[in-house]
């Protein structure tokens, strides 16, 4: 599996959250497709920056419990190295996509390459590698030369689909990646970000409130309920 937590309660700071659904999720391991919803009072602003910080920020340690991401303990790696693991493993698609307004759609998406050596080592040739993300994605390459501010939302979202997708991060987390969609373009992006991906050696696990979603997915865990 690409994750383990021990034991199901994992403690930062003074925040428990209860990670059994996460525990599932990311031990469904390569090649899966998981969507964590949640109850009324587990919400998915309750649910992302805990997977987010759990993985990608490593400011503060755990109190208890312990994560290991590709054999890299989590709890022995200095600050530096847990950014290196981030870089070289994870890729995430913000919900607000965090795009660099003066840069354009190609450098938004490339600039991810330039915190891994890894991952730019597995692309090659990035522009390539961009123009058949962005095709696969529904984005035709003559918008990867636009600013973000040119660009709409669903293209706006497509490049920060590309820039977590390229190198080939064994995890992607993806945070409420419809919630700007309407029920059209919110199946079309999700089959396309299934298909982007390469089921021998990535996953990808969904933050979502949107119910219409579930039957698109290998797997759903509901936290605060019991599926």
């Amino acid at each position: 599996g690409l994750s383990v937590f021990s034991p199901s309660l994992v403690t930062r700071n003074t925040t428990q959250i209860s990670v059994n659904a996460m525990v599932a999720a990311i031990k469904a391991g390569v090649g899966r497709f998981v969507q964590c919803s949640s109850m009324a009072r587990y919400g998915a602003q309750d649910i992302t920056p805990f997977t987010e910080d759990m993985f990608c920020k490593p400011q503060d340690p755990l109190q208890t419990g312990s994560i290991s991401l590709k054999n890299f303990q989590y709890s022995q790696l200095s600050p530096r190295a847990l950014d290196t693991v981030r870089a070289n493993h994870i890729g995430v698609i913000f919900q607000s996509f965090n795009l660099i307004p003066y840069l354009s759609g190609f450098e938004n998406a490339h600039i991810g390459l330039k915190f891994s050596h890894r991952r730019r080592a597995l692309v090659g040739r990035p522009r390539e590698v961009i123009e058949n993300l962005a095709t696969q994605l529904g984005l035709t390459t003559d918008l990867l030369n636009q600013k973000p501010t040119e660009l709409s939302i669903g293209q706006q979202q497509r490049i920060a689909a590309i820039r977590a997708l390229i190198g080939q991060p064994e995890l992607i987390i993806a945070d409420e990646p419809t919630s700007a969609l309407d029920p059209e373009a919110t199946t079309l992006f999700m089959n396309q970000l299934n298909d982007s991906i390469n089921p021998q050696t990535q996953a990808v696990v969904v933050v979502s409130h949107n119910p219409s979603i579930i039957p698109l997915f290998d797997r759903v865990i509901t936290l605060g309920g019991t599926q």
